[in-house]
């Protein structure tokens, strides 16, 4: 006589929520002694005049958002068309929001759109379309790395911020076509991702390739939102203080982009970017305080986005009914992406 055993439930993984909430008092402490180091006083001054813009901030950080939810709307190749522009907003929302306070961020925003867009289009092509998104944000930090490093090459020579920016931009670039090879391909990334939501490997790999290998159109809407970055970097240097130039908008970018590298594991980036701008004052033109206050700035904005993200995913709710999805085989392949 067999006796079946009840299953074993599953045991929680608290260390990585415990290495979590520890790298964020971590990085909330060197905030906290920078700030004391740098001088209360001297920040406060340079931040009382930057609140008349935080407006404007907001606007291109919206904009930026919006170019994003259209590089999802071109990722899902020929599903795009079931996906509601409503639901469309609320998952970038939140997602922005998750980026904004989770390590990995952009992995962890990815995750939570697939969550929220699955429904719509089919979990497969929502997997897919995470996938090109992943690949798009390395390959369009490969092309604004450029830029950044003629920035930092006309401002500081050959200087340490130059060559990571100019490997930076090597990196990203081969990162990101290597996520779009796999995913379309015979590779073990393609058995990875497949395998980790449940999904049928055939059907991931056609729903990958409605989209060509390098998707135009979701690389372009996204670069365009990573402009309004730029814009952004260059409106929060003026409201400090900084005597803004293209260069210097472009040196700002660049040092919250390595910043994002470095710091990919730390929670909003705490401490890494205000110590990586306070680093850059004399590049940049300007006091430390007011170096210091365009990543407090920085940080100000994530708190309001996570406070909407939130707000978002509590009282917007989603559509009841889904939307019809389009079976895989009567796609086709797709090379206008």
């Amino acid at each position: 006589m067999t006796i079946a055993l009840p299953a074993t439930a599953p045991k929680r993984r608290y260390a990585p929520t415990l290495v979590r909430v520890a790298s964020g008092l971590i990085g909330l402490a060197v905030v906290a002694y920078m700030i004391h180091r740098t001088g209360a006083a001297a920040i406060e001054g340079a931040l009382r005049p930057a609140w008349r813009w935080l407006p404007v901030l907001l606007l291109l950080d919206g904009a930026r958002i919006g170019m994003e939810a259209l590089a999802t709307y071109y990722a899902y190749g020929g599903r795009g068309h079931l996906l509601p522009w409503t639901m469309l907003v609320r998952a970038h929302l939140v997602g922005y929001a998750v980026a904004g306070v989770m390590p990995v961020g952009r992995t962890s925003a990815e995750a939570a759109k697939v969550a929220m867009l699955g429904r719509y289009a089919g979990v497969p092509a929502a997997v897919a379309a995470g996938a090109t998104n992943q690949a798009v944000t390395l390959l369009v930090g490969a092309i604004v790395s450029i830029p950044c490093a003629l920035a930092a090459w006309h401002i500081t020579g050959v200087s340490t911020v130059t060559i990571a920016l100019v490997v930076q931009a090597a990196v990203l670039a081969a990162s990101g076509m290597a996520i779009r090879a796999g995913a379309r391909g015979e590779s073990a990334l393609g058995t990875r991702l497949a395998a980790r939501f449940g999904l049928n490997l055939s059907e991931f790999r056609t729903t990958s390739r409605a989209v060509a290998l390098f998707p135009r159109r979701p690389t372009a809407a996204m670069l365009v939102g990573r402009l309004f970055q730029v814009l952004a970097f260059a409106v929060a240097a003026h409201a400090v203080g900084v005597d803004v130039s293209v260069a210097r908008a472009f040196y700002a970018q660049g040092i919250s982009m390595i910043v994002l590298a470095l710091g990919v594991f730390v929670p909003g980036q705490l401490g890494a970017s205000d110590g990586a701008f306070a680093a850059s004052a004399e590049p940049l033109g300007t006091t430390v305080a007011a170096a210091m206050s365009i990543a407090l700035l920085g940080h100000v904005m994530q708190i309001i986005w996570v406070a909407i993200g939130a707000t978002v995913l509590l009282t917007w709710r989603a559509h009841e009914r889904a939307h019809p999805t389009v079976p895989p085989a009567e796609m086709g392949e797709r090379g206008d992406g």
